[in-house]
């Protein structure tokens, strides 16, 4: 699932507006330490971008933000279409509704067809054929929508279809398995083969050190805004490191489709003895574990 639809009826949302961390409104600025895309919609719609996170964990997440923040009563969509996510926050029958993957045209059927907003014309069209919930359309073939309702119909249609081809977060490229151990190439080289001191081009460049597998290691936190940040670690059979700086999270999660169902928010570290450490917290598991460091 890939997106996240919060409703707020009375929130003052402008249309297509994107929120960064320099964001105007407390909302939206706080759902950034949720997701790394919020956008603002129409009709008190606030789209956050869960695409390669664990959007089930995004929602709720989400929706006890916007508890705090509004003071309203926000309601939650999530699914892998934005308009079952949409039709799911605004029609569902609980505050948080999550629709199953593969499921989104089965869970809009039997809506009316006026959750998809139809202009007048197009509404009274519908009636007078009979069309009266999202299942009716969906059912029918395109050519026959395009024949009687027009372009209007047809993009209609496509919705009713869970074909939802709106385009609400700029594309982000995710690889098929984001996790660092699962992307890492081990190349074996012969020291003679090794580039000799100072025979790299230009400036410096530090290079992350992924470990073959992550380092289990007991972490320490502190509370930096909305949430606890690592402050130290240790590793087995070691003293304390020091945290001076953290930056982070970022969010990165599979699912069935590309691979073993993982959560993970990874931490970016400066240590006391100057060395940058990637550390990571399991979601899923509630364990810390070292990723590697640059050198």
């Amino acid at each position: 699932m890939s997106f996240v639809c919060l409703w707020i009826p009375d929130w003052p949302t402008a249309a297509g507006s994107r929120t960064s961390s320099t964001g105007r409104t407390d909302l939206p600025t706080a759902l950034l330490a949720v997701a790394p895309h919020v956008v603002t919609g129409a009709r008190g719609i606030i789209w956050v971008d869960a695409h390669g996170l664990d959007a089930t964990m995004i929602g709720r997440r989400t929706l006890e933000l916007a508890r705090r923040y509004s003071g309203a009563a926000p309601r939650v969509g999530v699914a892998r279409t934005a308009i079952a996510a949409e039709v799911a926050a605004i029609h569902g029958e609980a505050p948080l509704v999550t629709v199953p993957n593969g499921v989104d045209v089965t869970f809009l059927a039997p809506f009316p067809l006026a959750v998809l907003a139809p202009s007048p014309p197009l509404q009274t069209g519908f009636a007078a054929v009979g069309l009266d919930r999202c299942g009716d359309l969906a059912r029918l073939a395109q050519a026959s929508v395009e024949a009687q309702f027009g372009t209007e119909g047809t993009d209609l249609w496509h919705l009713a279809r869970a074909d939802d081809r709106r385009r609400i977060f700029v594309d982000v490229a995710t690889p098929p398995d984001p996790r660092p151990e699962c992307r890492t190439q081990w190349q074996i080289r012969e020291p003679a083969d090794a580039p000799a001191a100072g025979a790299w081009p230009g400036a410096p460049q530090l290079i992350l050190q992924c470990a073959p597998e992550p380092s289990r290691i007991t972490v320490a936190t502190s509370r930096r805004r909305e949430r606890q940040v690592p402050a130290r670690f240790r590793l087995p059979g070691t003293a304390d490191t020091e945290l001076l700086t953290v930056l982070g999270p970022d969010h990165v999660s599979t699912d069935a489709e590309t691979g073993a169902r993982s959560a993970r928010e990874y931490y970016t570290c400066l240590t006391d003895n100057g060395l940058l450490v990637l550390l990571y917290r399991d979601v899923l598991a509630d364990a810390w574990y070292l990723q590697g460091w640059w050198d």
